[in-house]
């Protein structure tokens, strides 16, 4: 262990990880950055994940595993995570159980947070089995005011990312119990931005981190759901007045609205479904902007004509959604 460097807990809760938790424990383990605890979570697996993780915190004392006395929800079994920080830690970083990190994942994302003191979180890219993730911030600089990220991310840009791009100044954690205080699948997002509000965001140009998008992970899910486009809208509506003009928050909502009910239609033509329409409906209500069924009508009218006018370009623009 090198005392030199400032110390990172490392945290990864698990629910039924067996197929991939090994995979994400040698990638830590493989890291060049060496003064750091690892606490995994188990969710009351019923697989075998704590066999495995087990074996491997027999065979270093720097892993920790804590046994959730009852299965939990996503976000409570990730706000039991955070509340494992270990005392005497700078930074904290979060691998999700299906993830994996790339050897100079740590020592890159420290190595920036340490040179810029202001920096609350600082990302990096990624990448999954389906591509990139990519970022919308202009290449070069490594260190942005947390309000003008936010203004981005509210805007429409693609700023912040998964939670395994991400490494976060301790403190700011110790500060919020719970961390996520929202009970939806984009807490982090909301915990990004409330902690942006008052610190800066740094970034590496890298490839730091591998994010396993599979049919039984949650972003698989949310994504089938289309959970992500309301979620621009919830971003918008909870933290707009923060960092945007009236007028921004007006405008983007508006527009915001306008993709939602395109959306809609699309979804309710190609048969959605009733759990499709309802968690909408649900999401949308909560928000302040109940299901205007006279404008969704409106909207569903307009693409049948379309397919009745242009069979061919319709389809066409359907095959190219579906690509």
């Amino acid at each position: 262990m090198n005392e030199n460097q400032p110390h990172v807990t490392v945290l990864t809760p698990v629910y039924n990880g067996e197929p991939y938790i090994a995979e994400c424990i040698e990638s830590v383990l493989a890291q060049r950055y060496t003064n750091w605890n690892y606490i995994i979570t188990n969710n009351c697996s019923t697989d075998k994940t704590l066999e495995i993780v087990t074996r491997y915190a027999e065979k270093d004392r720097r892993i920790r595993i804590v046994n959730n006395a009852t299965f939990v929800d996503v976000i409570a079994s990730q706000n039991i995570a955070y509340a494992q920080l270990c005392p005497e830690s700078k930074y904290c970083k979060v691998v999700s159980a299906d993830d994996w990190l790339y050897p100079e994942c740590l020592e890159r994302l420290v190595d920036v947070a340490e040179r810029h003191p202001s920096v609350g979180i600082v990302s990096c890219y990624g990448v999954t089995n389906k591509g990139l993730l990519q970022s919308d911030l202009a290449f070069g600089d490594e260190l942005f005011s947390g309000t003008s990220v936010c203004r981005m991310h509210l805007l429409g840009s693609r700023v912040l990312s998964a939670p395994t791009t991400v490494l976060y100044r301790a403190d700011l954690i110790r500060a919020r119990r719970p961390f996520f205080r929202v009970n939806h699948p984009s807490c982090d997002i909301h915990g990004s931005l409330d902690v942006l509000e008052h610190s800066d965001f740094g970034f590496v140009y890298q490839v730091l981190c591998f994010v396993r998008l599979h049919e039984q992970s949650l972003s698989s899910k949310l994504e089938t759901m289309n959970s992500f486009l309301v979620d621009r809208l919830d971003f918008v509506v909870t933290h707009g007045a923060k960092f945007l003009s009236s007028k921004e928050r007006d405008d983007r909502v508006k527009e915001l609205l306008s993709i939602y009910y395109e959306e809609l239609a699309y979804r309710t033509i190609h048969f959605a479904g009733r759990e499709f329409r309802d968690h909408h409906r649900e999401r949308l209500a909560r928000l302040g902007y109940p299901t205007n069924n006279v404008r969704l009508a409106g909207v569903l009218s307009m693409r049948v004509l379309d397919w009745l006018w242009n069979p061919k370009q319709t389809l066409g623009k359907l095959l190219t959604r579906l690509a």
